[in-house]
C-alpha cells in the first residue's frame, strides 16, 4: 500500500472547508497579491495568500478572506482583478472583496441558467470585453457582460444533453456531454452555433477535460482509470494510458481520474485519483516522471498548478459510489495541500 504523504512531498494548508471542494484556482488581486481561490459546496468561498514570494515552510498559504453564501458554490473565475462564482441554482455572483458581500452580475437579478453552473472562463475576445463564458449543466453556454450585467450570447444545446465539465483557452471551448460525448466550439461564439460533436475514446464517463497547451488537442480522463489524449489537426498520434490502478495478487482495482492540471507552459501534466494519489507525466515522451504517494484516505478532487509547485484538494467522494441516497452520511472533512516539483 502507499505510504501517507510526508513533509517531504507536500505540507497540509491550514483551515481549509471541511465539505467538498467543488473548484481551486490561481490568481493575482490587489488587496491581497498571489492568491488560491476555493469554493465548496458548503457555499464558501475561501481566499488565501499563497506567500509565493517566500521559500520552504514559509511558503504555505494563509487564509486571507472566508465568506459563505446560502447555497452551494461550484466555480470560480477572476476578470480584471474581480471574483465570480458560480452557484447549484444557476446564479453568476460577484464578489465584492471591500464589502465583503455577493451580488448577482445580472441587473434583473434573474440566474443565469435553470441548473447549476459548472464552469466559468474569461472570453478572451475583443469585441466582447469584460465578458465571462458560464457553462451549465442545463446544456446552456452564456456569455455574460459583467459589466452591462446582461447575457449578450446564449447557446442552448438540446433538451437530452448536459454538461458534465469544460475547458476554455483563447482560440475554443471544449464541453464534456453524458453520453461519452465532446463538443468542440471555436472561437469566436455565435447565438445559434451548436459547434463540433466528437465521440469519446474512452469506453466509460469522462470526469475531466484540459486543452493541451503547447497544441491544437484536448486531454480527458474517466472514471475507469484511463486518459486519452488527442490531438486536432494530427489525430495519428493519439494514444491512452492506465492509471490509478492497484495491483493486487489475483485482482485490480480501478480508480476514476477525477482532475487534471498542466503544467503552465508545458506538455507536463497532473492526474489526480480516487485512489487519493496524484501521477507527473510527460505527454512529449509519454511517460511517468514522478508517483507521489498517497495524501489520505480521501480522493484528489481538483489540482492547480504553478511553475515548481501545485496544489491538491482531497475531499470524501464515497458518497458517488452508494446505491441509495443517505442524508445522514457523514463524510471525513476535505483537506488543501501544497506540494514542490
Amino acid at each position: 500500500m502507499s505510504k501517507n504523504i510526508d513533509e517531504n512531498d507536500g505540507i497540509l494548508i491550514p483551515n481549509t472547508p471541511d465539505d467538498y471542494i467543488s473548484d481551486l484556482i490561481l490568481c493575482e488581486l490587489p488587496e491581497a497579491g498571489s492568491c488560491l481561490l476555493v469554493t465548496a459546496w458548503d457555499g464558501t468561498l475561501s481566499i488565501y495568500k499563497t506567500n509565493s514570494e517566500t521559500s520552504g515552510r514559509e511558503n504555505i498559504p494563509s487564509l486571507f478572506k472566508r465568506i459563505k453564501y446560502e447555497m452551494p458554490l461550484l466555480c470560480c473565475c477572476v476578470l480584471n482583478s474581480e471574483i465570480y462564482v458560480g452557484t447549484v441554482q444557476g446564479q453568476l455572483l460577484r464578489y465584492d472583496i471591500i464589502m465583503d458581500s455577493f451580488t448577482p452580475v445580472l441587473i434583473t437579478g434573474e440566474d443565469i441558467s435553470t441548473l447549476a453552473l459548472c464552469k466559468i472562463f474569461v472570453y478572451e475576445d475583443q469585441r466582447l470585453k469584460n465578458s465571462l463564458i458560464c457553462v451549465s449543466w442545463d446544456g446552456s453556454i452564456s456569455v455574460v457582460d459583467v459589466h452591462q450585467g446582461k447575457i449578450d450570447i446564449r447557446i442552448q444545446l438540446k433538451e437530452d444533453c448536459k454538461i458534465l465539465t469544460a475547458d476554455c483557452n483563447s482560440k475554443r471551448l471544449i464541453i464534456v456531454e453524458t453520453g461519452h460525448k465532446l463538443r468542440l466550439f471555436e472561437f469566436p461564439l455565435q447565438e445559434y452555433d451548436e459547434g463540433t460533436s466528437i465521440a469519446s475514446a474512452l469506453k466509460y464517463q469522462i470526469r475531466d477535460v484540459k486543452l493541451l497547451p503547447m497544441t491544437d488537442g484536448y486531454v480527458i480522463s474517466s472514471i475507469d482509470g484511463r486518459v486519452a489524449v488527442e490531438y486536432l489537426t494530427e489525430p495519428d498520434k493519439q494514444f491512452a494510458f492506465r492509471c490509478h490502478r492497484l495491483n493486487l495478487k489475483d485482482t485490480q482495482f480501478v480508480f476514476p481520474v477525477n482532475t487534471l492540471a498542466f503544467c503552465p507552459g508545458t506538455s507536463k501534466i497532473l492526474t489526480g485519483g480516487s485512489d487519493g494519489a496524484v501521477s507527473y507525466w510527460n505527454l512529449d515522451t509519454r511517460r511517468k516522471l514522478k508517483q507521489f504517494p498517497k495524501f489520505n484516505s480521501t480522493s484528489v478532487v481538483k489540482l492547480v498548478c504553478d511553475k515548481g509547485l501545485f496544489y491538491v484538494a482531497t475531499s470524501d467522494d464515497s458518497f458517488k459510489s452508494n446505491a441509495t441516497i443517505d442524508s445522514n452520511i457523514e463524510l471525513q472533512p476535505s483537506s488543501i495541500y501544497v506540494v514542490h516539483l
